[in-house]
Parts: structure tokens; C-alpha cells; sequence
């Protein structure tokens, strides 16, 4: 019996970053793109696979529609912090064409009640155990499985990142703040110029986030745009990234401080780049042999 593998992410770059790391889809569904919904309308939820990459308000919806109604759920996990803070009107102005688009895809949502219930097999596989608390306040009879934590130079990114053993003083890591942090682009440009001022920075190298416009460094002195990473730079900096937790041969961490917006130097501690894809790869290998 064919069965549909369908990802649910929130826009095809989030897909081409994390799911399609683990596993190709056939039908993606897209929370920033309602009309993508539609396509649930022709696909039979007993013959079909569902595969989350986060807990965010639609995949809330969706889960707990899916829930009963479908082959089977799938949840994975693609990010360490917890995103609860106590977010600013900034900080949704910023995003509201986002938040509108996800209004429009949880009451098409709410079309799929109709769906006939059926004996839904649900996993999450995760690495960080509020992850698992969440879920679990979600949707109950739950497989939960303990992965390792990912590699950030793989998962994450569209295309395996590079290093580079140069030496050098300075590598930032960006983000696209203005999204994370609700800030004007404008301010998000003041704290760049201010960190390489405040630090006397002469050259600062620049890893590029996926979701960043390589403009907000246009004017700024002293830059370097690059896709690969300086693992043997003396100093690192950045806000929240994944990519932050790549064993770095830094000496000390330029942190921005989210209460104060301002940059300050804490010790480097890093993680231990995991198998979290191969992890998960491995086990729905084995429940796809244990299904034949």
C-alpha cells in the first residue's frame, strides 16, 4: 500500500533546512501559505504519513486535528531554545504577515473535521526534554524517542556548511533579528556598528543566516559575507543561533544580551555536534521494515 509522506513546515526554505534531512516528502504543507492546505483536501488521512519540525500555533491545530485521523504523526524537533518569551508589539508588527497567514491556515484547518477517525500512531523524536514536556501538554499516547542532539553545519542549512581553518579575530553568526527579536532594521544595523565599534573590530567575518538579506550589512565598515565558518576564530558572536553550538576553537563568546540589547563577553562552552538526523533516519528505517 502506497503511503503519502507529507511535511508540514512553514515555508519550503524551513523544509529544504530541516525535514528533507531526514526524510523526502511527497506533499509539503506550508503554514505561510494557506492555498498549500488545500492540497489535504485530495490526500486519504489513513494512507498517509504526517512529519512536524516544530510546535508552533498551526502545527498546534493541525496535530490535534490529525490526531485519530491519520496512518501516522510524526514530530521532530529542529531547535534548542524555547521560544516563550514575552514577545513585543515590535515584535509582531514585524511578523504579522506571518501570524496573518497562519490565521488563515488554522481555520482552513478546521474544514478537516469531517475526517473519518482512525488508529493514528504518533512518534516525536527529540533532543531537549522541554520539548517532550510540550508535546506532551499537546497529544497524549505518545512514542517518545531520546535522539542525539543534531550537527548545525548539516541541519539547518540547505547545503552541508563548509569550514574554514584560517585564523582570524572575529566571526559573527548571524540571525535575522529583526524576526527574532522584533527589531527595526534600522536598530539591528546599530547593534552590528556598535559591536565592531565598541570592540575595535577591523574585520569582521559573517556567516549569513538563511532567513537574512545580505543588505542589512550594506554601508557597514569592515565586513565579510561568507557561507562557510572560521572554526579557529579567536572570538565568536552571535545571539541564539543552532550554529553557535559548533565546537569552536574560540577563546571567548560575544553574546548579545536580549534584555539590555547590547553586547557583552561571556566564557565559550560548546556542544558536541550529534547524530540527531542519522538518529531518526535510523528509526523510521526500522519502522518502516517492522510495517512490511
Amino acid at each position: 500500500m502506497k503511503v503519502l509522506k507529507v511535511a508540514i513546515v512553514t515555508n519550503k526554505l524551513e523544509y529544504h533546512r530541516f525535514t528533507s534531512k531526514i526524510i523526502s516528502c511527497d506533499v509539503i504543507i506550508e503554514h505561510e501559505n494557506p492555498f498549500t492546505y488545500l492540497k489535504l483536501f485530495s490526500l486519504n488521512f489513513k494512507k498517509s504519513e504526517f512529519y512536524f519540525i516544530g510546535l508552533r500555533l498551526p502545527d498546534v491545530y493541525l496535530i490535534k486535528l490529525l490526531n485519530n485521523r491519520c496512518s501516522r504523526l510524526v514530530v521532530l524537533q529542529h531547535a534548542f531554545n524555547e521560544n516563550n518569551n514575552v514577545k513585543s508589539f515590535s515584535y509582531f508588527l514585524n511578523n504579522a504577515v506571518k501570524f496573518l497567514m497562519w490565521l488563515f491556515s488554522i481555520l482552513i484547518t478546521n474544514l478537516f473535521l469531517y475526517k473519518i477517525k482512525y488508529n493514528t500512531k504518533t512518534s516525536c523524536y527529540y533532543f531537549t526534554d522541554y520539548y517532550r514536556k510540550r508535546l506532551n501538554t499537546i497529544v497524549k499516547n505518545v512514542l517518545y524517542h531520546k535522539c542525539g542532539e543534531p550537527d548545525p553545519l548539516n541541519f539547518g542549512s540547505k547545503e552541508k556548511i563548509l569550514i574554514e581553518d584560517q585564523i582570524i579575530n572575529y566571526f559573527y553568526v548571524d540571525e535575522p533579528l529583526t524576526r527574532t527579536l522584533g527589531i527595526s532594521l534600522s536598530r539591528e544595523k546599530k547593534l552590528i556598528s556598535d559591536l565592531i565599534t565598541e570592540f575595535h573590530i577591523n574585520k569582521l567575518f559573517v556567516k549569513l543566516h538563511p532567513r537574512s538579506s545580505k543588505e542589512k550589512f550594506a554601508g557597514l565598515p569592515n565586513i565579510v559575507l561568507t557561507d562557510s565558518i572560521y572554526s579557529n576564530s579567536k572570538t565568536l558572536i552571535g545571539y541564539k543561533s543552532n550554529l553557535l553550538r559548533h565546537p569552536f576553537k574560540s577563546e571567548k563568546f560575544i553574546e548579545l544580551s536580549r534584555a539590555k540589547l547590547s553586547w557583552h563577553i561571556k566564557d565559550y562552552n560548546f556542544s558536541k555536534s550529534g547524530s540527531y538526523s542519522n538518529d531518526v533516519k535510523n528509526n523510521i528505517k526500522k519502522h518502516e521494515i517492522n510495517s512490511v
